[in-house]
């Protein structure tokens, strides 16, 4: 017997559920979530884009290519990793997962300009203090094994 779950009679597997997101036109759940998975499209075209862009001046320069052919591949890439990006944030499991990103952003409780300023004047003043201690600490142990002989 397998150690793996087997789907449901009504469940998809995650596979299928990418596949048909990709070949799918339509948008899940539009109304739902729209912030968070616009901004994730845009990260993830950034993404894909220069990943599949660095793959294709490679193959580029393996072919020879000519300028041509680099504009067309600059497109042929863009339009790859938008389709990509786009179909990917309509994954029925990732869009339920970004809805609930969105869901939870809201209640989150946002410091006031004056709690942010404080709050990172805290960390900046540990931080050099921290800073100008370990310096010391150096420069006394630095001190100490040069009168030792060690360094």
């Amino acid at each position: 017997m397998s150690s793996m779950a087997k789907p449901k009679d009504g469940d998809e597997s995650v596979m299928s559920q990418i596949t048909s997101a990709m070949l799918s036109t339509s948008v899940f759940k539009p109304n739902q979530g729209r912030v968070v998975r616009q901004v994730t499209f845009f990260a993830m075209w950034l993404l894909l884009g220069l990943a599949v862009w660095l793959v294709a001046t490679y193959l580029l320069d393996w072919f020879r290519g000519g300028e041509m052919a680099s504009y067309l591949s600059a497109f042929a890439v863009g339009a790859l990793a938008f389709w990509m990006a786009y179909r990917s944030v309509n994954i029925p499991s990732f869009t339920d997962f970004l809805i609930g990103v969105e869901a939870e952003m809201r209640k989150v409780t946002w410091p006031t300009r004056k709690e942010l300023i404080a709050g990172a004047a805290v960390v900046l003043f540990v931080v050099v203090s921290l800073a100008v201690l370990m310096f010391g600490f150096d420069l006394i142990w630095t001190a100490i094994f040069t009168r030792l002989g060690v360094r």
